[in-house]
């Protein structure tokens, strides 16, 4: 059976003093001069807690975060004053890394799907959810995120800016992370103006847009964590005679990965997937050559079997074992990398690639 954990979510915002910064926008019409919710600049995070007691759920406190980001979007330089004769603005969660078609409703609140982040895990497992109102209105005004939320329709006597309050951002897990996850960028959703003047010639009218973004950092629950390390794996140097054509592999090279986890998963079986780094879905075992050759990659194997380690596909990693008298729990799985030719004409260069594995248990 599947767990569901919820993260209770401590707000950090990482910024400078960012009354002189301007952002932006996505069409450049525009400019924004919030910090909040751009690329890079807010950063959540927090530890899962277990929801599941006695096959009930619990009720999820309410969250008290808030990201202000007062405008997001500022298009004064086209219109001044509150001198708009019809503002319409939208929250649209087109584009973004939500996917509106798969959701959890849970606690009287619908969490949507996280989607096409370079982290597999929050990819597979991670739900979000948030309230979302116009910086010019009351708290009573605040919404729960759906595809779309109309801010304002034709809105006379106001500024030519568009700014937003996330409240009560909260993630749900439909599996356990064991080990930190860190993820940069999500895209919640779009901000979206259009200010239009009509009593002046001629009638000015300009729209434009801008993403809100959110960074994670994920804690597992303190008592059930595992910690993998981070490795780098030298090939040899060969001739590009030895990939001579498509599907010729050379420069085996061995590799282990060790899992040491909390004592208390000793007997424990985990499960891993494998990623590629620098492409979202891939299920084959060729990563991306990120190096100056060309026609040529680096593929992975289970080197018990000389199985290919395909990505994004779940194996069973192997059964923690107590080490010694120690507080933790290990096990040693061995791979192995080759140079794999994946065109007819490989030159020579360098071969860069970056995978990331990741462990869980069900």
């Amino acid at each position: 059976m599947k767990l569901s954990y919820l993260m209770t979510l401590p707000l950090s915002l990482f910024l400078m003093s960012q009354s002189s910064l301007v952002y932006a926008t996505d069409t450049g019409k525009c400019k924004s001069t919030a910090a909040d919710l751009q690329e890079g600049q807010t950063t959540i995070s927090g530890t899962m807690l277990d929801l599941h007691h006695n096959n009930q759920w619990s009720i999820t406190p309410a969250a008290h975060e808030l990201i202000s980001a007062f405008t997001l979007i500022n298009c004064e330089s086209f219109i001044s004053g509150n001198n708009v004769t019809a503002k319409t603005s939208s929250y649209s969660m087109a584009g973004s890394n939500l996917n509106f078609m798969d959701h959890i409703d849970y606690g009287g609140q619908r969490y949507y799907k996280i989607i096409n982040t370079n982290n597999i895990l929050i990819n597979r497992h991670a739900y979000i959810t948030f309230r979302i109102e116009d910086t010019r209105t009351k708290w009573e005004n605040r919404k729960n995120i759906e595809p779309e939320v109309v801010f304002w329709t034709d809105e006379p006597n106001h500024p030519a800016t568009q700014g937003v309050h996330v409240h009560s951002l909260k993630l749900l897990f439909n599996d356990r992370i064991i080990q930190e996850q860190t993820v940069s960028n999500i895209k919640i959703g779009t901000i979206k103006i259009r200010a239009v003047r009509t009593d002046v010639t001629p009638t000015i009218d300009v729209s434009d847009s801008q993403g809100m973004y959110i960074n994670l950092v994920i804690k597992p629950v303190e008592t059930r964590t595992c910690s993998l390390g981070n490795h780098t794996i030298t090939l040899p140097t060969i001739s590009t005679s030895v990939l001579r054509s498509v599907g010729y592999e050379a420069g085996r090279t061995n590799f282990a990965i060790t899992a040491l986890c909390d004592r208390r998963l000793a007997n424990m079986t985990i499960t891993a997937v494998i990623g590629d780094n620098n492409k979202i879905t891939s299920q084959t075992n060729t990563l991306v050559n990120k190096g100056t050759a060309k026609d040529v990659a680096i593929k992975l194997y289970h080197a018990n079997d000389s199985t290919p380690a395909n990505f994004d596909t779940d194996f069973t990693f192997g059964t923690l074992v107590l080490n010694g008298s120690s507080d933790a729990t290990t096990f040693t799985r061995n791979f192995y990398a080759t140079y794999a030719a994946t065109g007819p004409n490989v030159t020579a260069g360098t071969v860069d690639s970056m995978a990331t594995i990741s462990v869980f248990y069900k």
